[in-house]
């Protein structure tokens, strides 16, 4: 299965795929027609860069019984880009990679 690092790596635009088969000196223009309408065929995807991102550390504050001390304590780790709570090593709700670092 392609990453999607390698899939942008190999994408090529149609209108580039059409241009070289023009350039490449067919003989025989139905094979050119045949050759542009077959790229023209083949459905296009959305090639994005992915994003990496180390996850931020969540917190929640918490007062003790007499109200005396605030506590912060770590509840969890974050999304950098969008903030989501469901992160593991890709975030759940926008799909950026997790580069867990020394920090966990």
């Amino acid at each position: 299965m392609s990453s999607l690092s390698d899939m942008m790596d190999e994408s090529i635009k149609r209108r580039d795929a059409i241009e070289a088969i023009y350039a490449s000196h067919m003989t025989i223009a139905v094979d050119e027609i045949r050759g542009g309408n077959a790229i023209l065929g083949v459905p296009a995807v959305d090639v994005v860069a992915p994003r990496r991102g180390e996850p931020l550390p969540r917190y929640e504050l918490f007062e003790d019984d007499d109200g005396a001390h605030i506590h912060k304590v770590q509840t969890g780790w974050g999304c950098p880009f969008c903030g989501s709570s469901h992160v593991a090593k890709f975030c759940a709700d926008c799909g950026a990679k997790m580069d867990w670092g020394s920090g966990r």
